[in-house]
């Protein structure tokens, strides 16, 4: 195969290189019968990470001028394929592809430092090659401060990228790696990633199989309990798609998510049948073995088809939303799971109308779906957990200038994006798109124990959420551990305390509020907590 070529970036990116771990078959007679009879999971070996000769660059100041508030891109080229995450702080962390002609197409990082208000000239990255044409980025936030990413590769070689952000601010510890797949696959396309707090990583895609039987367009699910942080995954399981009569069921469209499990959602296109949409979900941690993941359906019908799905993990709940064309046009469905078992379906939409490509984003509150509609982008949204949905509300200001393709629209927390093409070429746009509380934690204070403050960075009410402080190290007689609930409104800031502290010698202080953690340190003398730093 082609070797990738070395661009000079800000940065010397570095993973300790390893052997390629095989494909094992050892284990391919799994069969999970609960869906299709033979439908099998091939596990494979956990494979090491290659560094990758695609690194990063920094673009000029000068690029970009952007023509109003929600603007983010306005280069000659097209950008497009968005999506977003946000941190600890509630700033988002958004990824694109741009392409200047069907040759060359990089993915471009950018970063807002206040909520998605504005975003700096001065701290546009990119990955570039000379060689390779990077499209189709995913992105998903470990803990607010560490995302994972990747990309496809549009001429579809068998490399499944990762981008490491180890700390989402300083560009200096992001890592390009991939797994080299050209042993076993001849392609790799349609990547996704999701993470989440306690270390769980997935990695999918679209992948052909080549063992002792061929299978094009099935899934590869890659996973790792502890971030990648060995350079080394768990090990890996294939879904092998062949319905009973040995046709070949195509996986397509693929997405991905985590709460409590991770999940990997897709679209099957089972031979003259109506296409489908299905699951693989499992909840990873060090033990994980490829027979714990299982695969079921989400929407399915003899008489109509189900498309291009989206979805969002809360917790235990998992949501996805597709188009549905039950009713002779498009309609936008969400089905719903507090296992991955069973599935809820509620209709969300049912104009005469077609309505394309829902992306979904769940919080504690609320459900909110973004689509597109005669070129516009609409939101609604759901507070009864998918019963009944508002009416519909235009999000772009200027109308029919919505890209309306697949994965040119992202919804993250309070913030809609898409792409949109009012300039005659294709630009990035973000707007508010929905309410929620972002709690972040300003300041560690000491003195007569630890204060906190806490702010609502967010445009809703914040109510009962809780807060806690811990002390390690040292000697704790009492007070190692305070907590209590705050109500903040948006823009304003509340200080809490903790509890009474006797002690003695260096502390470490961790405070967490909601999804925000802070860390300090300081010495205990008594009831006092002295040099906070």
């Amino acid at each position: 195969m082609k070797r990738k070529i070395i661009i000079i970036g800000i940065c010397f990116l570095g993973l300790v290189l390893g052997p390629i771990s095989g494909i094992s078959d050892s284990n391919k007679n799994y069969i999970d019968e609960n869906l299709y009879d033979n439908i099998k999971a091939v596990g494979i070996q956990g494979e090491k990470l290659i560094k990758s000769d695609i690194t990063l660059g920094k673009i000029k100041t000068d690029y970009y001028k952007l023509g109003t508030d929600i603007q983010i891109t306005s280069s000659e080229f097209d950008e497009s394929h968005p999506v977003i995450d946000i941190d600890y702080n509630g700033n988002p962390l958004l990824l694109y592809q741009l392409k200047e002609d069907v040759f060359s197409s990089n993915i471009y990082i950018q970063r807002s430092p206040d909520q998605g208000v504005t975003w700096p000239e001065d701290s546009i990255y990119y990955w570039e090659s000379e060689d390779y044409a990077l499209i189709n980025p995913d992105l998903n936030f470990v803990d607010g401060v560490r995302a994972f990413g990747t990309h496809e590769l549009e001429g579809q070689e068998p490399y499944l990228y990762i981008q490491d952000y180890v700390d989402v601010d300083q560009p200096d510890t992001w890592v390009l790696s991939y797994f080299d797949r050209s042993g076993a696959a001849s392609y790799v396309s349609e990547t996704a990633v999701a993470a989440n707090k306690s270390g769980s990583i997935a990695f999918g895609s679209i992948q052909d199989y080549q063992g002792d039987d061929y299978f094009e367009d099935t899934l590869l699910i890659t996973w790792d309990g502890n971030n990648l942080d060995d350079d080394t995954a768990d090990g890996g399981v294939y879904w092998l798609n062949r319905d009973n009569d040995e046709n070949s069921i195509p996986y397509s469209n693929l997405c991905a998510d985590a709460g409590d499990k991770i999940f990997f959602v897709f679209q099957r296109n089972p031979l003259g049948e109506k296409s489908q949409i299905a699951t693989a979900y499992c909840k990873v941690d060090e033990n994980t073995l490829y027979s714990d993941w299982t695969q079921r359906s989400v929407a399915t019908s003899s008489q109509y088809n189900h498309s291009y799905p989206d979805i969002s993990v809360n917790g235990k709940n998992a949501y996805v939303t597709y188009m549905c064309d039950k009713d002779g046009n498009q309609d936008i469905y969400v089905s719903f799971s507090s296992t991955g078992s069973f599935w809820r379906k509620y209709q969300v939409t049912a104009t005469p109308e077609d309505e394309y490509y829902p992306v979904i984003y769940a919080d504690d509150e609320k459900i909110n779906v973004l689509f597109m509609r005669d070129g516009n982008l609409y939101i609604t949204y759901s507070e009864d957990d998918c019963e009944s949905w508002s009416d519909a509300e235009l999000v772009n200001d200027e109308s029919n200038k919505v890209v309306q393709e697949f994965q040119n629209s992202d919804v993250t927390s309070t913030l809609g994006i898409w792409t949109d093409n009012r300039n005659d070429n294709y630009d990035i746009y973000i707007d508010e798109v929905g309410t929620a509380a972002i709690l972040v934690i300003d300041q560690i204070k000491g003195g007569f124990g630890v204060e906190l403050t806490i702010s609502n960075v967010g445009n809703a009410p914040a109510e009962n959420i809780l807060w806690s402080i811990d002390l390690e190290g040292g000697i704790i007689l009492t007070g190692d551990h305070s907590e209590g609930t705050v109500n903040i409104n948006p823009g304003d800031s509340v200080k809490v305390k903790t509890d009474l502290i006797l002690g003695l010698g260096r502390v470490s202080i961790l405070a967490t509020c909601s999804d925000s953690k802070k860390t300090s340190n300081g010495f205990a003398l008594g009831p006092f907590i002295l040099g906070v730093e």
